[in-house]
């Protein structure tokens, strides 16, 4: 299936500027950085940026997606370099043929893609990242490998059932719309500093 909807997808262009000596005497570089502002994570994108002088291009490439580049983006400098966050949202258009589901992904997970707790009790809300257009339906049904380490419930909130035995449970995102489009992430949890208020503590 392909799709005449392209979302949104933004992007923040951030000149951020450490103190130089011309400011406060201590000497550390500018730097630029881009970051996600709109669509969720911008994790599958590639960003390119270039400037001269205090006129920056962004270029983005994103599967998917055609590439967009946007030119002549001013920041305003000072004495002492970049001086002031520019915001620049871009809006990419689908190539033909691109799928209707193009990303899906739980969101905000370590870079690991483990989570792991030594204390009790323990309460997380897991969401998830969608690439589709806005007809296709956000509902998730999420599940645990093993509920005696943690439970999860249908809005996604995680918790942990307490015991000193270390043990791992796969958390798996299911998207109700396509049952092919999963995620997971790992939970882990116990230790001898696991302190149990209610029921047994070892199991």
């Amino acid at each position: 299936m392909t799709s005449n909807s392209p979302p949104t997808e933004g992007i923040s262009l951030n000149t951020c500027l450490s103190a130089s000596p011309s400011c406060s005497g201590s000497c550390n570089a500018a730097y630029t950085r881009v970051r996600p502002r709109t669509h969720g994570p911008l994790k599958s994108s590639t960003l390119k940026i270039t400037n001269v002088g205090p006129l920056y291009t962004v270029t983005i490439h994103r599967r998917w997606y055609k590439p967009q580049t946007i030119r002549d983006i001013k920041v305003r400098y000072d004495d002492c370099g970049p001086a002031k966050a520019t915001r620049v949202v871009v809006r990419l258009q689908p190539i033909v043929g691109a799928p209707v589901i193009r990303e899906f992904h739980i969101a905000n997970v370590n870079s690991d893609n483990r989570m792991g707790v030594g204390y009790w009790p323990y309460f997380q809300r897991y969401e998830t990242f969608l690439d589709a257009p806005g007809s296709v339906s956000r509902d998730v049904v999420w599940t645990s490998s093993r509920p005696d380490v943690a439970t999860i419930d249908s809005g996604g909130m995680l918790r942990s059932v307490c015991s000193r035995e270390p043990a791992r449970t796969t958390i798996t995102a299911t998207l109700k719309a396509d049952p092919k489009s999963t995620s997971f992430t790992y939970f882990s949890r116990g230790g001898r500093g696991m302190v149990c208020k209610r029921g047994a503590v070892d199991r």
